[in-house]
This record gives structure tokens, sequence and C-alpha cells, in this order.
């Protein structure tokens, strides 16, 4: 939705949504979803015994993702990856890792974009369904 006096984007209320790890029942999720008329922010944070990782999600009008961020902790390493969609629909990746972490693989940002928004997307369908749905605007 636009704001008519001032062109922004207008997003309902926030929504958070917290759900126990369906592949890992250790794996806490939560998740805050700002719904816009066809545009999305979000950002969550997951949480085990071993790591915790917190992410961000900007998806524009027409529900084209912009912009992916992951941050992820643990008791010996850290690492984050931030995924942009440029003016031209390329991924550009720009990842930070310490040393001591499981080793980083060597994957082009498209697949690693591709990939991580249709766990991210899964995750948040799975717990969406379970709370009853994608809220009413």
């Amino acid at each position: 939705m636009r704001n008519h006096e001032s062109g922004q984007r207008d997003f309902v209320s926030p929504r958070r949504y917290g759900w126990i790890g369906l592949d890992d029942a250790s794996r806490l999720d939560l998740a805050d979803l700002r719904f816009g008329e066809s545009s999305l922010t979000a950002r969550g944070t997951s949480l085990t015994s071993a790591y915790a990782a917190a992410w961000t999600l900007d998806v524009g009008p027409g529900w084209i993702t912009r912009r992916l961020t992951v941050a992820v902790a643990a008791d010996t390493w850290r690492r984050s990856l931030e995924l942009i969609r440029d003016e031209h629909g390329e991924w550009v990746a720009h990842t930070v890792a310490s040393a001591g972490g499981p080793p980083i693989p060597s994957v082009p940002a498209r697949t690693l974009a591709v990939t991580i928004a249709a766990d991210r997307v899964e995750r948040l369908t799975l717990a969406l369904s379970a709370a009853g749905g994608v809220p009413n605007r």
C-alpha cells in the first residue's frame, strides 16, 4: 500500500510467529513479519544449543526479494552472509567468517539466494500454517 501523501509504503502491524524446529526439536524459531500490499519485511532468529542465528528479509513490490541477511554465531566461530539483488536481478553475496567454523562452500550468489529463500519460505509457511495462515490486512 502507498501513503498517497508521502509516497511511502504502508505496512500493517508486524505479526510475530514462533515455532519449534520440525527437523530439530531443540531449535526455537521466531519471525516478525510485516506485510505490505505486495511486499514484506521480516526478521527472525533461530536458537539451538549449538548456535544462534539472526536473519532479515526485504521483499519489494511485486513480491521480489531484494535483500537477505543471515548472521550465525557459535561458541568458537561466527559468520554472516548478505545477499543483495541489484536492479538487473543479479545477486551479489558478501560473506564474513571467523576461523574455526565449518568450511564455507563455494557457491554462486544466485544459487545461495534461491536455496536460502526456499528454506525460509518453507519454514515460514509451516509456521503460518500452524498459526492459522497469513494474517488479514
